[in-house]
This record gives structure tokens, C-alpha cells and sequence, in this order.
């Protein structure tokens, strides 16, 4: 092989390389849970609107909760399994510990689950660029 086509065919191959990193740090899948979810659920006075703010590392998730009262709460015991996320958020409520867990799928920008406290609400929302 000539050392011109060596070049040639090394660059080739560096070419590719570099557009088959680019498209998959581009691809929703490769997201993650990481980033700002948002949607809206029913409250005792109407449309309450949700921010939750997720942070994975490994299979493990962080991140705070808020609308509901005006409080951010921190998450715990948050897992991801393959595009399932799970989590809890405990609240005080007059004295009184209320542990509202969360059930959710990931599909790209999408977030669809649901929170399950004394009654089960359905969770649909989108990543914000917040």
C-alpha cells in the first residue's frame, strides 16, 4: 500500500469515527434522565405546574421536585433501569411524613408515568431546555 493511500485511508477512517460520535452524543436515547422535565397535574385548586430536575450517574438518580406547595423537595432512592425511572419524595405535611413514589418512562424528550401517594396521578411531560 502507498503511503498516500495509507493517508487517505486513515483519515477515511478517522472521518467516520468522528461523525459516528457526533450523531450519538446528538441521539435523544443518549440523553439519558438528565435535565429539566416539566408538566402539569390536578391540585386541590387546579393546574399545578411540575419541574423536575434529574441528574444520572450510572443508574443512580438525584435531583429535586417542585410546584406542589411552592417547596422544591430533593428525591431519594432515584434507580434508572433501562428507560424506567424511579424515585421518591417525601413530604411534611402538618407534622406528618407523606412518601409520594414515582414511576416514570423516558422516550426521548418525553417523560409518561405516574405518582402514587393516596390517590395516582398521571404524569406526562417534556425535557425543557431550562
Amino acid at each position: 500500500m502507498t503511503a498516500s493511500l495509507r493517508t487517505f485511508s486513515m483519515a477515511l477512517i478517522a472521518l467516520v469515527l468522528t461523525a459516528t460520535l457526533s450523531f450519538a452524543e446528538d441521539a435523544p436515547a443518549n440523553k439519558g434522565v438528565t435535565g429539566t422535565w416539566k408538566w402539569q397535574q390536578q391540585g386541590r385548586n387546579g393546574a399545578v405546574d411540575i419541574t423536575l430536575k434529574l441528574k444520572q450517574e450510572g443508574d443512580k438518580v438525584t435531583g429535586t421536585l417542585s410546584g406542589m406547595g411552592n417547596q422544591e423537595q430533593e428525591i431519594t432512592d432515584g434507580v434508572v433501569k433501562g428507560s424506567e425511572v424511579t424515585f421518591k419524595v417525601v413530604r411534611d405535611m402538618n407534622g406528618q411524613k407523606m412518601t409520594t413514589t414515582y414511576t416514570c418512562s423516558i422516550d426521548g424528550d418525553s417523560i409518561k408515568g405516574k405518582s402514587e401517594t393516596v390517590t395516582t396521578r398521571e404524569i406526562d411531560g417534556k425535557r425543557s431546555n431550562d
